[in-house]
């Protein structure tokens, strides 16, 4: 799904997070100046709005129907300003809230966190703009062969532009295992024990993370060099300008066996030309 940005487009996109149950993109105002309350460690220029899409059947709009009625599209829609929000989403925070059904059982909300993002008019922009049946495909220079079963891809979080620090990454991360942590955190840590979980970084820099606590080795990743630490589970390769990659594995159980990471790395085929990225080719062409 994307947004039409039509002009003027006073938004700056930050972040999205794509799950099986919902996508989340946050964005920032062109001309905002403020924080999230409670803010607490997020970051240089935090998104300051959420649009958060749900998956069919997947909410439960039962909570804001109290809200004040908007017409979103010709689409129902209930608004709660700032500090009246009751609905357990978002999280307990009483941000401004626009809930809508942007399909037949399908809902979406748009959160406002600061006076620049709370009004009803500056949700609805967003609300309007989103166009839920346009895809966007999500490309990566490499296609993964050999991961288990057990580890379907749940998490795709994308940043656009630096968030927690002016030198965070920006990049892609792929998530595998059996849960998305970025929801359900112990329950997920819990379920993932027994089957592990495997997250692929591709991330716009050009020398690789620090190393010190590595006892690093060079491994050819793909047919080309890379850099690996079995006891850590980690491996890496700079692929191209602006263009690193790392594979980091929490391995089952006590396991400290490495054959299963050993056999993702040994199926990694890189794209032919992976310093364009427009030749990558979209996560679906190897993802089930």
């Amino acid at each position: 799904m994307s947004f039409a940005k039509t002009q003027p487009w006073n938004w700056v996109d930050l972040e999205r997070h794509i799950t099986p149950d919902f996508q989340l993109f946050g964005f920032r105002p062109t001309d905002e100046t403020g924080t999230p309350s409670p803010c607490q460690g997020c970051g240089v220029n935090p998104p300051t709005a959420y649009v958060k899409v749900y998956a069919p059947g997947r909410f439960d709009p039962a909570t804001v129907r109290s809200g004040q009625p908007v017409d979103v599209d010709g689409r129902a829609g209930f608004f709660r300003p700032f500090g009246e929000n009751t609905a357990p989403e978002p999280d307990g925070f009483r941000d401004a809230t626009l809930t809508w059904e942007y399909a037949d059982d399908a809902w979406a909300t748009a959160r406002g966190l600061t006076p620049v993002t709370a009004g009803r008019d500056r949700l609805l922009e967003l609300a309007r703009a989103l166009r839920p049946d346009e895809r966007t495909a999500v490309r990566a220079p490499l296609r993964l062969g050999a991961v288990p079963p057990q580890l379907p891809l749940v998490h795709v979080h994308t940043t656009y532009q630096p968030i927690y620090s002016p030198d965070s990454d920006v990049g892609t991360v792929l998530g595998f295992g059996p849960c998305v942590t970025l929801t359900k955190e112990q329950k997920c840590r819990d379920e993932a024990a027994p089957t592990g979980s495997l997250s692929v970084r591709i991330l716009d820099r050009d020398e690789f993370t620090d190393g010190s606590h590595r006892a690093e080795v060079d491994r050819a990743i793909g047919g080309r060099a890379g850099r690996y630490d079995g006891s850590l589970f980690w491996a890496a390769i700079l692929l191209a300008p602006g263009v690193y990659v790392q594979f980091d594995m929490d391995p089952p159980g006590e396991s400290r066996s490495t054959e299963t990471f050993e056999r993702v790395l040994n199926s990694v085929a890189w794209a032919p030309d992976p310093g364009t990225q427009a030749d990558w080719p979209p996560i679906t062409d190897w993802v089930g």
